[in-house]
């Protein structure tokens, strides 16, 4: 029993002396959807008219953060190239559906996570040489799940710089733009606007598992230290 209670004691200590606190939660997962090692693309999910879970694979891209759209007022939302061929799209678009997206930072293990990591005098990013293998991969490495809606994005939201952005993030989605004489389908564009974020930071001993602070979320003002690594959680002016 003695020894229960001092591993439970110790894992409460490792926690508290690990785990971040509420802006750093909002700051690493603002900063995840500026992370291109996930490649801009998320799992969107909804439910069907028989209940049953509908998910698929979508691009998404950042282009309501200040940096690419200074006259926003969502930061966090996320932009997306809808297609209403799709299943999915038709679904999602419905009026009060509600959208679940699911995104990730790299699997692969010799991606580090900078949080973990430590920079050589050559300036390059390595693991901890002690740090075991089952702490590199996924699920030592932060994701969440956000809920929210799908708005159409009106002419007022500036649709040329936010289509520009969006093709930066994926260039091959040129081809299927709204407009496009090389699409065989109509396309729209659309904000997701995230109303509830679950953050799962990593392993429980070192981060944060729970909900992201809303308010701090559309506050914070992340960016990446393109010098050092992708994903690199810091706070700018």
């Amino acid at each position: 029993m003695h020894v229960l209670v001092f591993v439970w004691a110790l894992s409460v200590a490792i926690c508290a002396f690990c785990m971040e606190n509420k802006k750093q939660v909002a700051l690493q997962a603002r900063t995840l959807l500026l992370d291109d090692t996930t490649y801009f693309v998320g799992a969107l999910g909804t439910v069907k008219d028989d209940a049953t879970a509908l998910v698929a694979y979508e691009y998404f891209a950042p282009c309501f953060d200040s940096q690419n759209e200074k006259s926003t007022s969502n930061p966090g939302d996320l932009l997306f190239l809808a297609l209403p061929a799709s299943e999915q799209w038709r679904l999602t678009l419905r009026p009060n559906t509600t959208a679940t997206l699911a995104i990730a930072s790299s699997p692969d293990m010799n991606t580090v996570d900078v949080r973990h990591g430590h920079i050589s005098p050559a300036g390059r990013l390595h693991w901890p040489e002690n740090r075991p293998e089952w702490r590199r991969g996924m699920t030592s490495k932060g994701r969440m799940t956000m809920y929210g809606h799908m708005h159409l994005v009106t002419h007022s939201e500036s649709i040329d710089t936010l289509g520009n952005c969006f093709v930066a993030h994926h260039p091959d989605a040129a081809a299927w733009v709204p407009g496009s004489p090389k699409s065989p389908h109509i396309a729209k564009w659309v904000r997701f606007s995230p109303a509830e974020i679950h953050y799962v930071g990593g392993f429980g001993d070192e981060h944060f598992i729970g909900s992201v602070d809303m308010d701090l979320y559309r506050s914070v003002k992340p960016a990446l230290d393109e010098h050092r690594a992708p994903g690199l959680y810091m706070q700018t002016n």
